[in-house]
Protein backbone atom coordinates (compact mmCIF):
# COMPACT_ATOMS: atom_id res chain seq x y z
CA UNK A 1 0.00 0.00 0.00
CA UNK A 2 1.84 3.31 -1.46
CA UNK A 3 0.79 6.93 0.18
CA UNK A 4 1.06 9.37 -3.28
CA UNK A 5 3.22 12.68 -2.54
CA UNK A 6 0.99 15.67 -1.96
CA UNK A 7 1.62 19.06 -3.50
CA UNK A 8 3.15 21.47 -1.00
CA UNK A 9 0.89 23.47 0.52
CA UNK A 10 1.21 26.84 -1.09
CA UNK A 11 0.60 24.44 -4.05
CA UNK A 12 -2.77 24.04 -3.44
CA UNK A 13 -4.20 27.62 -2.66
CA UNK A 14 -3.02 28.20 -5.80
CA UNK A 15 -5.29 26.10 -7.08
CA UNK A 16 -8.31 27.19 -5.26
CA UNK A 17 -8.25 29.99 -6.95
CA UNK A 18 -9.21 27.82 -10.09
CA UNK A 19 -11.75 25.83 -8.14
CA UNK A 20 -15.56 26.54 -9.17
CA UNK A 21 -16.67 27.59 -6.61
CA UNK A 22 -14.69 30.58 -6.46
CA UNK A 23 -14.96 31.33 -10.35
CA UNK A 24 -18.55 31.78 -9.99
CA UNK A 25 -17.45 34.93 -8.01
CA UNK A 26 -15.91 36.38 -10.59
CA UNK A 27 -19.02 36.24 -12.83
CA UNK A 28 -21.04 37.79 -10.41
CA UNK A 29 -18.58 40.63 -9.51
CA UNK A 30 -18.68 41.09 -13.46
CA UNK A 31 -22.63 41.18 -12.89
CA UNK A 32 -23.10 43.68 -9.73
CA UNK A 33 -20.22 46.07 -12.16
CA UNK A 34 -23.07 45.95 -14.92
CA UNK A 35 -25.78 46.88 -12.42
CA UNK A 36 -23.21 49.51 -11.67
CA UNK A 37 -22.76 50.91 -14.45
CA UNK A 38 -26.51 50.61 -15.48
CA UNK A 39 -27.46 52.87 -12.16
CA UNK A 40 -24.85 55.25 -13.41
CA UNK A 41 -25.59 55.63 -16.86
CA UNK A 42 -29.54 55.87 -15.67
CA UNK A 43 -28.20 59.06 -13.63
CA UNK A 44 -27.32 61.08 -16.40
CA UNK A 45 -30.40 62.90 -18.40
CA UNK A 46 -31.97 61.10 -21.18
CA UNK A 47 -32.43 62.71 -24.39
CA UNK A 48 -34.81 62.14 -26.71
CA UNK A 49 -35.33 62.93 -30.45
CA UNK A 50 -38.51 61.83 -32.63
CA UNK A 51 -39.81 62.60 -36.02
CA UNK A 52 -42.47 61.50 -38.08
CA UNK A 53 -45.81 62.84 -40.51
CA UNK A 54 -49.07 64.03 -39.52
CA UNK A 55 -51.83 64.48 -41.53
CA UNK A 56 -54.34 67.30 -40.66
CA UNK A 57 -58.10 65.77 -41.12
CA UNK A 58 -59.67 69.39 -41.47
CA UNK A 59 -57.54 71.01 -43.36
CA UNK A 60 -56.16 67.67 -45.10
CA UNK A 61 -52.39 68.19 -45.06
CA UNK A 62 -49.46 66.74 -43.96
CA UNK A 63 -46.91 67.85 -41.79
CA UNK A 64 -43.36 67.23 -41.05
CA UNK A 65 -42.98 67.14 -36.98
CA UNK A 66 -40.07 66.59 -34.74
CA UNK A 67 -39.52 66.31 -31.31
CA UNK A 68 -36.61 67.10 -28.77
CA UNK A 69 -37.06 66.06 -24.64
CA UNK A 70 -34.20 66.07 -22.09
CA UNK A 71 -35.23 65.16 -18.59
CA UNK A 72 -33.48 67.50 -16.21
CA UNK A 73 -32.91 65.28 -12.74
CA UNK A 74 -33.07 68.13 -10.70
CA UNK A 75 -33.97 66.40 -7.36
CA UNK A 76 -33.29 62.60 -8.58
CA UNK A 77 -30.09 61.76 -9.86
CA UNK A 78 -30.48 58.04 -9.10
CA UNK A 79 -27.88 58.42 -6.18
CA UNK A 80 -29.87 55.63 -4.10
CA UNK A 81 -29.73 53.30 -6.95
CA UNK A 82 -26.23 53.66 -7.90
CA UNK A 83 -25.12 53.70 -4.07
CA UNK A 84 -27.03 50.69 -3.71
CA UNK A 85 -25.03 48.54 -6.60
CA UNK A 86 -22.19 50.16 -4.63
CA UNK A 87 -22.83 48.37 -2.02
CA UNK A 88 -24.03 44.76 -3.61
CA UNK A 89 -20.42 45.09 -5.20
CA UNK A 90 -18.72 45.36 -2.32
CA UNK A 91 -20.95 42.90 -0.76
CA UNK A 92 -19.94 40.37 -3.47
CA UNK A 93 -15.81 41.01 -3.41
CA UNK A 94 -16.10 40.51 0.69
CA UNK A 95 -18.22 37.43 0.06
CA UNK A 96 -15.66 36.23 -1.95
CA UNK A 97 -12.98 37.06 0.52
CA UNK A 98 -14.69 35.41 3.30
CA UNK A 99 -15.28 32.00 1.44
CA UNK A 100 -11.82 32.22 0.34
CA UNK A 101 -10.49 32.56 3.83
CA UNK A 102 -12.95 29.59 5.41
CA UNK A 103 -11.49 27.56 1.86
CA UNK A 104 -8.21 27.88 2.93
CA UNK A 105 -8.56 27.55 7.09
CA UNK A 106 -10.21 24.44 5.40
CA UNK A 107 -7.51 22.95 3.31
CA UNK A 108 -4.68 24.14 5.84
CA UNK A 109 -6.74 21.91 8.63
CA UNK A 110 -6.93 18.68 5.93
CA UNK A 111 -3.25 19.59 4.70
CA UNK A 112 -1.88 18.84 8.39
CA UNK A 113 -4.51 15.90 9.15
CA UNK A 114 -3.22 14.93 5.62
CA UNK A 115 0.52 14.58 6.93
CA UNK A 116 -0.68 13.00 10.49
CA UNK A 117 -2.29 10.48 8.83
CA UNK A 118 0.59 9.88 6.30
CA UNK A 119 3.00 9.33 9.45
CA UNK A 120 0.45 7.26 11.38
CA UNK A 121 0.51 4.81 8.09
CA UNK A 122 4.23 4.46 7.68
CA UNK A 123 4.66 4.23 11.68
CA UNK A 124 2.18 1.68 12.03
CA UNK A 125 3.99 0.11 8.17
CA UNK A 126 7.59 0.31 9.46
CA UNK A 127 7.24 -0.49 13.15
CA UNK A 128 4.22 -1.52 14.52
CA UNK A 129 3.65 -4.01 12.50
CA UNK A 130 6.85 -5.98 11.77
CA UNK A 131 7.31 -5.93 15.26
CA UNK A 132 3.66 -7.42 15.73
CA UNK A 133 4.65 -10.11 13.10
CA UNK A 134 7.45 -10.88 15.23
CA UNK A 135 6.04 -11.05 18.81
CA UNK A 136 3.25 -13.52 16.98
CA UNK A 137 5.82 -15.74 14.85
CA UNK A 138 8.25 -16.33 18.50
CA UNK A 139 4.63 -16.62 20.48
CA UNK A 140 4.17 -19.17 18.00
CA UNK A 141 7.29 -20.86 17.88
CA UNK A 142 6.99 -21.02 21.84
CA UNK A 143 3.22 -21.75 22.03
CA UNK A 144 4.41 -24.63 19.39
CA UNK A 145 7.58 -25.87 22.32
CA UNK A 146 4.86 -25.30 24.75
CA UNK A 147 6.40 -22.34 26.90
CA UNK A 148 3.36 -20.07 26.01
CA UNK A 149 -0.18 -20.91 26.98
CA UNK A 150 -3.23 -20.62 24.07
CA UNK A 151 -4.46 -17.06 25.50
CA UNK A 152 -0.80 -15.48 24.96
CA UNK A 153 -0.92 -16.92 21.42
CA UNK A 154 -4.59 -15.21 21.04
CA UNK A 155 -3.11 -12.46 22.52
CA UNK A 156 -0.16 -12.08 19.92
CA UNK A 157 -3.34 -12.76 16.91
CA UNK A 158 -5.46 -10.37 18.19
CA UNK A 159 -2.82 -7.44 18.58
CA UNK A 160 -1.15 -8.23 15.08
CA UNK A 161 -4.77 -8.22 13.52
CA UNK A 162 -5.57 -4.93 15.73
CA UNK A 163 -2.51 -3.12 14.35
CA UNK A 164 -3.50 -4.36 10.88
CA UNK A 165 -6.99 -2.80 11.33
CA UNK A 166 -5.52 0.40 12.23
CA UNK A 167 -3.26 0.59 9.54
CA UNK A 168 -6.19 0.38 6.83
CA UNK A 169 -8.08 2.77 8.79
CA UNK A 170 -5.00 5.26 8.60
CA UNK A 171 -5.08 4.35 5.13
CA UNK A 172 -8.23 4.90 4.40
CA UNK A 173 -7.89 8.48 6.82
CA UNK A 174 -5.76 9.59 4.49
CA UNK A 175 -7.54 8.52 1.26
CA UNK A 176 -10.78 10.44 2.39
CA UNK A 177 -8.44 13.69 3.00
CA UNK A 178 -6.58 13.68 -0.06
CA UNK A 179 -10.11 13.35 -1.88
CA UNK A 180 -11.63 16.27 0.48
CA UNK A 181 -8.70 18.07 -0.55
CA UNK A 182 -8.92 17.49 -4.22
CA UNK A 183 -12.85 18.48 -4.04
CA UNK A 184 -12.08 21.71 -2.75
CA UNK A 185 -8.88 22.66 -4.98
CA UNK A 186 -11.11 20.92 -8.08
CA UNK A 187 -8.12 19.69 -9.21
CA UNK A 188 -5.92 16.16 -8.69
CA UNK A 189 -3.43 17.32 -5.88
CA UNK A 190 -0.49 13.92 -6.33
CA UNK A 191 1.82 14.82 -9.08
Amino acid sequence: MSLDQTQPYDALIARLERNPDFLRFASEARLRDAELQLARAQARPNLAFGGGVRRLNESSDTALVASFSISLPTYDRNQGAIREAEVRRAQTTVARDAAFIRARATIYGLYQELGASRSRVETLRAEALPQADRALQETEYGYQHGRFSYLELATAQRDQLELKAALIDAAADYHRILAEIERLTGEGVTP
